[in-house]
C-alpha cells in the first residue's frame, strides 16, 4: 500500500499557484501553499478561499444524508440561469481542450444508437416518430421562408405585440399551426394541447370572475 504524501510534500509536488496568478489565468482554483484547518493540502476556490476538498466532502455527506433532496436541488440549479451559463461555459472550455475526446465520444454515441435501433424496438419506434415530427417541422419552416411569410408582430391568440413570436406546431405531426407569443405557446403546452382543458379553464375563470 502506498504511503500518504505529507501535506507540504504534496504541495511541493503539485506546485503552488498563487491566487493572483490564478485570477490572471482565468482559473477558478489556486494552491495557497498552506493546508486548510483539516489538513487538506489541495486546492482552494478563488471566489471564497474555501478548501476544494472540504467542499467535495461536504457535498458527499449531503448526498449520503438525503440522495433524493440532493438530486432535486442539483436539477433545480442546472435549470437556473446561473446553472445553464456555467454548464455552457464549462462544456465549451472542455470541448476546446479535448477535441479528440469529442470525436471519440461522438463515434461511441453513434454505435450505441445503432445498436439500440437494432435491439430495442420501443426505442426505435420512439426515435422514428420524433424524427418524423422534427423533419416535418423543419420542412414547414423552410416552406414558409420560401413563401416569404414573415412572423406577424402580434400573437394570434391574445393579440398582444411581442418581441419574439413563436413558431407553433402540432406535437403529434409537426405541422405548422400559427404564430404565438411565448406565453400563449407555453399555455397550450401546459394544457397538453387539449381544447377540453382550455374550455374548462375558461369556464372556471368566468364562474369566478368578479363583477
Amino acid at each position: 500500500m502506498a504511503k500518504p504524501i505529507p501535506p507540504q510534500t504534496a504541495l511541493d509536488f503539485l506546485g503552488a499557484l498563487s491566487k493572483e496568478d490564478a485570477i490572471a489565468a482565468g482559473k477558478k482554483r489556486y494552491r495557497s501553499g498552506e493546508p486548510c484547518k483539516f489538513g487538506h493540502a489541495g486546492e482552494r476556490w478563488v471566489s471564497d478561499d474555501a478548501c476544494v476538498e472540504c467542499h467535495l466532502l461536504h457535498r458527499k455527506e449531503r448526498y449520503q444524508r438525503d440522495p433524493t433532496g440532493f438530486a432535486t436541488n442539483s436539477r433545480k440549479w442546472r435549470k437556473s440561469e446561473k446553472g445553464k451559463a456555467y454548464s455552457l461555459a464549462y462544456n465549451r472550455e472542455w470541448a476546446a481542450a479535448n477535441p479528440k475526446n469529442i470525436i471519440v465520444n461522438r463515434e461511441r454515441a453513434k454505435e450505441r444508437h445503432k445498436r439500440r435501433m437494432q435491439e430495442d424496438p420501443v426505442y426505435a419506434e420512439k426515435y422514428r416518430a420524433a424524427n418524423l415530427v422534427k423533419n416535418t417541422r423543419a420542412k414547414e419552416r423552410r416552406d414558409l421562408k420560401r413563401a416569404g411569410e414573415l412572423p406577424p408582430e402580434r400573437c394570434e391568440i391574445c393579440g398582444k405585440r411581442a418581441e419574439e413570436i413563436c413558431f407553433d406546431h402540432c406535437h403529434q405531426t409537426g405541422k405548422f399551426r400559427g404564430w404565438l407569443c411565448h406565453t400563449c405557446n407555453r399555455l397550450l403546452g401546459l394544457a397538453g394541447d387539449s381544447p377540453e382543458v382550455l374550455r374548462r379553464l375558461a369556464e372556471y375563470l368566468e364562474r369566478h370572475a368578479t363583477s
